[in-house]
């Protein structure tokens, strides 16, 4: 086997299992990256909704100067929309699963690399 002394540690230079392990590890690292970009995109999406609703609520409370009753309902409501937004826009994010395969077909589709 060919071979090089880096140091104090014996390098294969061509070892082809070697090259399986890091093209699996460099997989493994993209699937991390990209499931922790769905999830950061997903809950982003939700903390802008909180956000839109607490503004709504507080300029409907102010505006129309709700006693406790209607405050009732109106959080019963702003609840619900936000149940509404998780659904919509947070939980496909979330839901998104990608198996080693796809994220190797995905570096392959965008490498241009040809496996025929």
């Amino acid at each position: 086997m060919l071979g090089e002394w880096l140091g104090r540690k014996w390098v294969n230079l061509h070892d082809p299992d070697d090259e399986t392990r890091q093209a699996a590890r460099a997989a493994e690292r993209l699937k991390r990256r990209r499931r922790n970009v769905r999830w950061g995109t997903g809950y982003t999406a939700l903390a802008i909704a909180v956000l839109w609703v607490l503004i709504a609520a507080f300029l409907v409370d102010w505006s129309l100067q709700t006693n406790r009753p209607q405050r009732v309902v109106l959080l019963v409501i702003c609840a619900g929309v936000l149940i509404w937004a998780f659904r919509r826009f947070t939980r496909p994010w979330l839901g998104a699963h990608e198996s080693e395969l796809d994220v190797a077909l995905l570096v392959e589709q965008y490498e241009h690399i040809d496996t025929d």
